[in-house]
């Protein structure tokens, strides 16, 4: 959905010209320890597409889309997906910044992988505290090179509840080893800024085809192939490196979507770190409206599949609904569909969120 509000003046231009900034200087930039799944066939060639755009959140023109509504979809929603950037503190005195997708849901609101916005972690005995989350939503945002945090938007953190609840609390199923349940976290601009566009929550429907937008990170050669041992890993390397035009791009991934596994979504789009928290949209017809399907929270070696969080799961929507009740504007807007979204979930879920529940259904 286009927003309805102006662009922050620090961003009008995005659009029109890839310029290039710098960011202060940072000990390391880092996409994670989540898993990600580049799926290949027997001969070494990467399943999927993969498919890059243009500075103006265009795809390029060598990625032929025949039905014309799903190339406008892709591009329409990319506008809303960005790249953001996690800094924080290390005990050593250092700077570290870590990366991740995330993507618009209102004009202001952004969800993102609650992995991505960890308060604190640890590495290699070493202590890194959160200190602020930066995003962007230029298609080029190569860490020093071409993004600066002075261009970029500050987000702040909103609470979560549902981690709280006894109704949603992690059940101990095997995947849950890797992934964590409710790996979701909303957030919103600092300063009052708002998205260049949002998409709105949509049942996952029986289509298969999805794709996945974010952005890739910092991929070295030695780090990819200890990840993706085989025969071809060096190959597959150089192709992927080309096809994504060295990494750090935005980037739309497809592939299939599979079947559910204890409470997950599973798919064959292929990724790499920095992919979590990206946008994923199974593509299905018609397309009146931009939507989102699910968060994309990394992959399992154990599986050898993608993962994404649904947007049908009851405590995904018992958080959205507390992180927009309270955006009349936004709520009125776009009633009808969020009405359509809302009203499959139980009672004792709407329960959560009984402003909203009254604005939509009374």
């Amino acid at each position: 959905m286009n927003s309805n509000k102006n662009f922050n003046s620090k961003m009008s231009g995005f659009d029109l010209d890839c310029v290039k900034y710098m960011v202060p200087q940072a000990d390391k930039l880092s996409s994670g320890s989540i898993q990600e799944i580049v799926f290949v066939t027997d001969f070494g060639q990467v399943v999927g597409d993969i498919l890059l755009l243009n500075c103006r959140n265009k795809l390029q023109k060598k990625h032929a889309i025949h039905n014309a509504n799903v190339r406008s979809m892709i591009e329409s929603s990319s506008e809303g997906v960005g790249r953001i950037f996690v800094e924080y503190n290390t005990s050593k005195g250092g700077i570290q910044y870590f990366v991740g997708s995330a993507f618009a849901v209102t004009n202001n609101i952004i969800v993102t992988a609650d992995h991505n916005v960890d308060a604190i972690r640890e590495k290699d005995e070493v202590t890194f505290t959160l200190h602020r989350i930066f995003i962007t939503f230029d298609p080029y945002t190569r860490f020093q090179e071409e993004v600066g945090i002075e261009n970029m938007l500050e987000l702040e953190l909103l609470p979560k509840v549902v981690d709280s609840l006894d109704e949603f609390k992690s059940t101990p199923y095997e995947l849950n080893s890797t992934f964590r349940r409710n790996d979701f976290r909303f957030l919103r601009f600092k300063n009052g800024e708002v998205s260049p566009t949002f998409l709105l929550p949509k049942h996952i429907p029986e289509e298969t085809n999805c794709v996945v937008i974010g952005t890739p990170g910092s991929v070295d050669k030695t780090t990819f192939v200890n990840d993706h041992p085989s025969e071809n890993s060096d190959e597959l390397f150089e192709d992927l490196k080309e096809r994504m035009d060295s990494f750090q791009r935005k980037t739309i991934s497809s592939g299939s979507c599979e079947q559910t596994l204890e409470g997950f979504m599973l798919h064959r789009c292929p990724t790499l770190k920095g992919f979590s928290g990206g946008l994923v949209v199974i593509l299905s017809k018609p397309m009146t409206y931009q939507y989102f399907s699910g968060i994309h929270i990394g992959g399992s070696m154990g599986i050898n599949k993608n993962v994404f969080i649904s947007v049908n799961r009851p405590e995904f929507a018992v958080e959205y609904a507390l992180a927009i009740q309270n955006d009349t504007y936004f709520v009125a807007q776009n009633k009808n569909n969020l009405v359509d979204y809302f009203s499959t979930f139980s009672e004792e879920t709407k329960n959560y969120a009984n402003n909203l529940y009254k604005i939509l259904f009374n």
